[in-house]
């Protein structure tokens, strides 16, 4: 595969095979195991994300704010209980059960797990990297993302570029590896095609960190002429645009930081997990105002590791 033709072409590539099965069910073990770690953290903090503007969620709060040197669980809503916030009663002492709701850990798995750090330094998975443009790859984040079965959430058309800037120019890279199948009915990716190429500063949203004298939070923000509005997301290429990127298990997807890509809800009876890393260019100065930081801007904790 020419992931550098591609990725400049399409603003994505595809790896059939990439991870052996025992390795995608190695990770999948992890993040099980990663939950029944976190049980009494759990019992306190009870994340929900949401990728879509529903207010005040959890991506606002303290616990997902410093979840850049954690392995924290985020849930989907569906595990929530109505009335208290909490997990529902039969989720509380079911860590199985648990994971079937989760909807994604992160954010430094590779750091801070066995399993998962083993693979991302791999040379190989540095060799992708490279061939993506990237001489000194610095990963900024690294996640399980789950869509459990008949619950698991829709994630958005989105840029990742949107989330994770460097400046003067943007340079992160995804990469994204199925754990298991992921085919249109659980929730695949879809990809529009050359979206990447040319984006006008009008569609470059941005998804920052506000510094706040009592408490951080993240916004939402585009830039048109300078100025720092709310984007309209009517604007979006429609769905026509878009193929789907349908994956067996151990498949990778390397994403360019401006394509264009969505998931949609899993409505069927099989979960799907996947793994994914995002990675930038070390050379180049990540801003201060991304949601993720490592350091003084994070309370001190390690810099981000470069491959």
């Amino acid at each position: 595969v020419d992931v550098g033709g591609e990725l400049e072409r399409d603003g994505y590539a595809v790896v059939r095979g990439f991870a052996s099965e025992q390795k995608c069910d190695e990770l999948v073990k992890a993040g099980r195991e990663i939950v029944r770690r976190e049980q009494s953290n759990l019992r306190a903090n009870v994340g929900v994300f949401r990728t879509a503007d529903k207010g005040e969620g959890a991506s606002r709060d303290d616990y997902f704010l410093s979840s850049s040197y954690a392995t924290r669980v985020f849930f989907e809503e569906a595990a929530l209980d109505s009335e208290t916030g909490g997990l529902r009663r039969e989720l509380v002492h079911d860590v199985d059960a648990q994971f079937a709701h989760v909807n994604k850990i992160g954010h430094a798995l590779h750091e801070l797990d066995e399993s998962f750090g083993e693979f991302t330094r791999n040379q190989s998975v540095v060799d992708v990297l490279k061939a993506a443009g990237l001489d000194q790859a610095m990963v900024v984040q690294s996640m399980l993302l789950c869509k459990p079965a008949s619950v698991g959430a829709a994630v958005p058309i989105h840029r990742d570029s949107t989330f994770l800037r460097t400046e003067p120019k943007s340079s992160v890279i995804a990469l994204w590896w199925a754990l298991h199948p992921a085919k249109k009915a659980n929730g695949c990716l879809w990809v529009a095609p050359g979206s990447h190429k040319n984006v006008p500063d009008s569609k470059r949203r941005r998804f920052v960190r506000v510094r706040g004298s009592a408490r951080d939070r993240t916004e939402m923000r585009a830039f048109v002429d300078g100025q720092s509005e709310v984007p309209d997301e009517n604007d979006e290429r429609t769905l026509e645009s878009y193929v789907p990127v349908e994956c067996e298990a151990g498949d990778l997807v390397i994403l360019h930081g401006d394509v264009l890509h969505f998931s949609a809800p899993n409505t069927s009876t099989q979960a799907r997990c996947a793994y994914s890393i995002h990675a930038v260019d070390a050379a180049l100065k990540f801003s201060d105002d991304n949601w993720v930081q490592r350091g003084e801007l994070d309370g001190g904790t390690p810099p981000f590791e470069v491959f």
